[in-house]
């Protein structure tokens, strides 16, 4: 497996400019700690490193041991309670995982109504924008309006007024 991956490293390596693999290789820092956050993958990297095989994992808690005296009763009772509470154990394991899995539809479900919140009150902003826009112009129009009656209103005072004076002239 490693032979196949250095065989494709090797294959990329070729594809790109001689000039960008230097670059690269400068760049890179001399001193550079693989997972340095993690201490589980720190160990694991180096155990890799090293070339040890991975532990095997120890399955002797999930054995059913019988007593040593296939006749005692106290020791198959013990046998028979420990059975009990290794499958009491696995069906709350299970159970766990089952919630888990809810838990995480739940989420899901949570975070599609989120999603649908923001995109209702994005919708609701830019409606209210053109309604404000809108509600501004409107408000200009009618000043603007108000601003010509008022215009019309004065020559129409001023023209009552001339007429009142060149009525008294005439008189």
């Amino acid at each position: 497996m490693r032979a196949k991956v250095d065989k494709l490293v090797e294959q990329e390596m070729k594809k790109r400019p001689a000039s960008l693999k230097r670059d690269q290789v400068l760049n890179f820092p001399a001193n550079f700690e693989f997972f340095k956050d993690s201490p589980v993958l720190t160990t694991e990297y180096q155990r890799v490193q090293q070339g040890k095989p991975i532990a095997e994992m120890d399955t002797s808690r999930y054995k059913l041991a019988e007593p040593e005296d296939k006749e005692d009763q106290e020791g198959w009772k013990k046998a028979v309670d420990n059975s009990k509470a290794q499958l009491q154990h696995q069906n709350l394991r299970l159970h766990n995982y089952q919630l888990e899995h809810e838990l995480q539809q739940y989420q899901k479900i949570m975070e599609e109504y989120k999603q649908e919140i923001l995109d209702l009150n994005k919708q609701r902003k830019s409606e209210q924008l053109q309604a404000g826009n809108q509600i501004e112009a409107l408000n200009n129009k009618w000043n603007e309006m108000i601003g010509q009656t008022l215009q019309v209103e004065v020559a129409c005072a001023s023209l009552e007024v001339e007429t009142l004076n060149r009525y008294l002239e005439v008189e």
